[in-house]
């Protein structure tokens, strides 16, 4: 079976890009160059032959994260990311990723992708989920990263709830963040994708141009957005909407330190639709635009630096949870 794409495939992890070769062959990808980050900044000739590049940033250290900014300023290349030991036994998301390297590579060559899959590989529709926990919004720009850290790594046990991170952010780096939150906190950390479950315990972050949908079997389906059509990217606002309107009183929402006033028409959603707005403290924010705009409805109920945000929430949960059990044994 023909390659009808060619990639160099660059991670740390030596066994897990042997496996990730071998599963992509499977979706005519052929792997050209197969090595580290900081191998072919070292010898960028070695990309003359490919047609896209792939980084499986599991295990990435600080060096590599470094040489794959290096990377990204030196070639234009269509880049794509992946945490491949989260996904890699998944033949959906692998058969994704290949279409997503396809549409990458047309994208900039102007040639239609063609046809991907296999007949005997024809992707299945996710089992229904519904879970019943709370999910919660977290919206950041300017100053966010930091304070979003903050926030997290302020809870010591993952609580029993989805977390959708909402940072502005530059194209490409949203896999970068998440990686990095990844690392330094309790959380399971991974950029939310088209058909991906909704998981309690686990954050997902936003892609850039993308707007987020929720089906009713709590999967995401992205929908992309074009950068001139957008004032903020990913949006706040649709974030919280679609989580307002799909879990009602079962959403929540902080918003962090940021420029503008994304989240405003978001805190008018969710707490329209039953659920709460928390915002941080202005003394704490490198900027308080946005969380001095979600004030300004009337509609926030809670604010705090990050650590006290993160120690009401665990509170907060851990009191619904109670009273969801309570209602539970008397129903």
């Amino acid at each position: 079976m023909a390659a009808d794409v060619r990639i160099a495939l660059l991670g740390s992890n030596r066994a897990m890009r042997g496996r990730l070769r071998a599963a992509l062959v499977e979706c005519r990808v052929e792997v050209v160059i197969e090595d580290c980050v900081s191998g072919v900044v070292r010898e960028p000739d070695t990309l003359d032959d490919v047609d896209a590049i792939l980084v499986d940033l599991e295990h990435a250290s600080d060096r590599d994260l470094d040489a794959l900014d290096t990377l990204i300023g030196m070639t234009e290349l269509p880049l794509m990311f992946s945490e491949a030991a989260h996904r890699g036994g998944n033949k959906r998301w692998i058969r994704s990723l290949a279409d997503k390297l396809r549409g990458a590579v047309s994208a900039v060559t102007g040639q239609a992708p063609p046809p991907a899959g296999l007949a005997d590989d024809v992707p299945r529709a996710p089992e229904p989920t519904r879970i019943q926990t709370p999910v919660w919004v977290l919206g950041a720009s300017f100053g966010g990263p930091e304070a979003v850290k903050r926030f997290l790594s302020a809870i010591h046990d993952a609580p029993d709830a989805v977390f959708i991170l909402v940072q502005h952010i530059g194209e490409g780096f949203h896999e970068l963040l998440a990686q990095q939150l990844h690392r330094s906190t309790v959380f399971s950390v991974a950029v939310a994708e088209e058909g991906m479950a909704l998981e309690p315990g686990r954050i997902f972050v936003a892609p850039v141009f993308h707007r987020l949908h929720i089906d009713e079997n709590d999967c995401f389906h992205l929908v992309p957005d074009r950068p001139e059509r957008v004032s903020y990217s990913p949006s706040i606002d649709v974030a919280m909407t679609e989580v307002g309107n799909r879990f009602g009183p079962r959403s929540g929402a902080v918003i962090f330190s940021g420029m503008g006033d994304d989240g405003t028409e978001g805190c008018r959603a969710m707490v329209g639709a039953g659920g709460v707005v928390w915002a941080q403290s202005s003394e704490s924010c490198a900027i308080d635009s946005m969380p001095v705009c979600a004030r300004a409805t009337g509609l926030v109920s809670h604010i705090g630096d990050p650590e006290q945000l993160a120690a009401d929430l665990v509170r907060h949960l851990d009191a619904e949870s109670r009273t969801g059990a309570t209602a539970s044994q008397r129903g």
